[in-house]
């Protein structure tokens, strides 16, 4: 849960098989953006021009590095998170390439053409788009056309990684850490007592030790605890605020939420409710 995006529900740390399959692509996009390291000429050789990783092209079986990272694109693109066309060429002259083969293995622009060593196409309307510059490949996740690990790893936990239907809540003018521990709280991953039992723990008391008036729970401890429920009291007071009615953490959320003050304020609210937690 803690691994997905916030507007999953989690605080977006990430998967380590998203960073994993991430890092594999690093090498698909140094192989097409970089033809001539000479490692890129010792794939070329062995495997085809296409090196297994662009356009879905076999290279046959075996268990080495680059077959492993031909095999994680193809278990991408198969399971329709990465698919081959995802990344692309862009059509500039004629340099770097041979225009006849790149046309029938690599997916390109339609009605490409080429005169005088520049490249031009026409669109449906009948207008010239000239190209004089060197080809180039681009990705589609990126706005910037080039590849980011942390862009692939984002899009691969976004396809993999379950919707817990909750937006975290992150405040920008609390830390990060008092956010992470709102985070805890509301969705009960704190150590506390009842939780521990829960988790088959030995313990001598669940009661709370402060007040020994009621469990130990995060609805007490950080909401209905009557030396919790007097701070908040005054908290209200010195923001001249209604008082809270249900002391509970979601009841406390929601108070914030039916609050009649402008977005910046309730921000600030719900800052200073994270820093008393």
């Amino acid at each position: 849960m803690v691994l997905a995006d916030k507007q999953k529900g989690g605080i977006d740390i990430g998967s380590l098989k998203g960073i994993n399959l991430a890092l594999l692509q690093k090498w698909k996009w140094r192989f097409v953006s970089r033809p001539n390291d000479l490692w890129v000429k010792v794939i070329k050789v062995f495997h085809g021009n296409m090196g297994g990783v662009i356009g879905g092209n076999e290279i046959g079986s075996g268990n080495g590095v680059w077959h492993q990272i031909v095999k994680s694109s193809r278990i991408l693109h198969e399971k329709d998170i990465i698919i081959w066309n995802t990344l692309k060429k862009k059509v500039g002259n004629r340099e770097d390439c041979i225009a006849k083969k790149r046309i029938k293995d690599v997916p390109l622009p339609l009605n490409v053409e080429w005169s005088g060593g520049v490249g031009h196409r026409r669109d449906q309307s009948g207008e010239i788009e000239f190209f004089n510059h060197p080809d180039s490949w681009f990705w589609d996740f990126d706005v910037d056309n080039k590849f980011s690990v942390q862009t692939i790893r984002k899009h691969i936990d976004a396809m993999t990684l379950p919707d817990w239907g909750y937006v975290t809540q992150w405040n920008r003018l609390a830390p990060k850490i008092v956010n992470i521990l709102g985070w805890r709280i509301y969705h009960n991953r704190k150590p506390l007592r009842t939780n521990l039992v829960n988790k088959g723990i030995d313990v001598p008391s669940v009661l709370y030790p402060f007040c020994l008036n009621s469990e130990e729970s995060s609805d007490h401890v950080f909401g209905a605890c009557g030396v919790a429920t007097r701070v908040w009291n005054n908290i209200c007071k010195w923001l001249d605020l209604p008082l809270i009615l249900d002391f509970s953490v979601l009841g406390i959320l929601i108070w914030l939420d039916t609050l009649s003050v402008n977005s910046k304020k309730q921000k600030l609210i719900h800052g200073i409710i994270l820093s008393a937690w």
